[in-house]
């Protein structure tokens, strides 16, 4: 079984409101278009947000999608992340499942093409440890982790997600090959939406 863990916890500072939320020019917002798109390809779905995300809980629910919230999703990214490994994992166990291999995205990148994230699957199926895309010399997102990495993704802190985890294992690390910009555009700015925008094919 695959999982999919999108990371829709943070405060959108840079971007000046929610952007989450915002939509786009198909009126989907973007954390959703992000969600879909991953959904495609995993067995299960889990969006990480933060407490009382009434915003989120709504617009999810009614789109089917599954979510966890992270408490200590302030504390940063990497907290958020196992906050989420941990939860979905609780979750897996109370149903009679165990951890599996799992594809970590991030919800204010919408442009990544299903087939990228189809991609990062194939490789974990065939025996991959770490893999992550790669856009022209630019590594980008997702990323992928074979089942062996729960307990570190449920240990993780501070602000940089799992980069020290990949860094202290790069050896283990797989790049793979796509042609798609969506890998790397991620939406941080008002302007940056724009910009992608005219970036996708």
């Amino acid at each position: 079984m695959k999982i999919g863990i999108l990371l829709a916890a943070g405060r959108s500072t840079r971007f000046g409101k929610d952007k989450r939320v915002e939509c786009l020019p198909d009126d989907t917002p973007i954390v959703l278009a992000s969600s879909l798109n991953l959904k495609t390809v995993v067995d299960r779905l889990f969006v990480a947000i933060r407490e009382n995300d009434q915003a989120l809980e709504g617009l999810l629910s009614a789109a089917g999608i599954e979510y966890v919230v992270c408490v200590a999703a302030d504390l940063g990214m990497g907290h958020s992340l196992s906050d989420a490994t941990r939860r979905v994992s609780q979750k897996l166990e109370s149903e009679g499942l165990k951890s599996c291999s799992c594809i970590v995205a991030l919800a204010d990148m919408p442009f990544i093409h299903p087939t990228s994230y189809q991609r990062v699957v194939a490789a974990l199926e065939q025996g991959a440890s770490i893999v992550r895309p790669e856009y022209q010399g630019h590594i980008g997102h997702p990323v992928g982790f074979s089942e062996k990495w729960w307990p570190n993704l449920m240990n993780l802190e501070g602000e940089q997600g799992a980069k020290d985890l990949i860094t202290d294992h790069a050896n283990e690390l797989n790049i793979i090959a796509c042609d798609d910009p969506g890998v790397i555009l991620d939406i941080d700015r008002p302007e940056d939406l724009s910009s992608s925008l005219s970036n996708t094919p």
